[in-house]
C-alpha cells in the first residue's frame, strides 16, 4: 500500500473552521491514496470526532511532537500539530 503525506496550516485560512480545514486535507489525502474523488470517501464523521480533531489542532502549538491518529477503512490518519496528515494503508 502507498502512503500519502499533506501538510496544511490549519490556523492560516480564515475562511474555514479549523475541523473543517483538517478533514478537507484529510479527504484530499485519503482520495489520493484511493485515486478518487474527496466526493468518493466515506464521511470523515464515520471514524473521528472531526469538531475534536479541530479543537485539538486549535489548541496546540505546531512545533509540539503530538499527534492524533485513528482508522478510516482501511487507510491509518495520523494528523501531526505541525499541520502534516499522513495516510497509510493498514
Amino acid at each position: 500500500m502507498s502512503e500519502v503525506i499533506r501538510k496544511h496550516d490549519f490556523r492560516s485560512d480564515s475562511l474555514l473552521s479549523p475541523a473543517e480545514a483538517v478533514c478537507t486535507t484529510i479527504a484530499e489525502a485519503l482520495a489520493d491514496a484511493e485515486g478518487v474523488s474527496p466526493l468518493d470517501i466515506d464521511p470523515l464523521y464515520e471514524s473521528v470526532d472531526v469538531d475534536a480533531l479541530g479543537r485539538f489542532l486549535d489548541t496546540v502549538d505546531p512545533d509540539d511532537d503530538v499527534s492524533v491518529a485513528f482508522t478510516h477503512g482501511e487507510w491509518a490518519v495520523t494528523v501531526h500539530a505541525d499541520g502534516r496528515v499522513v495516510v497509510d494503508g493498514t
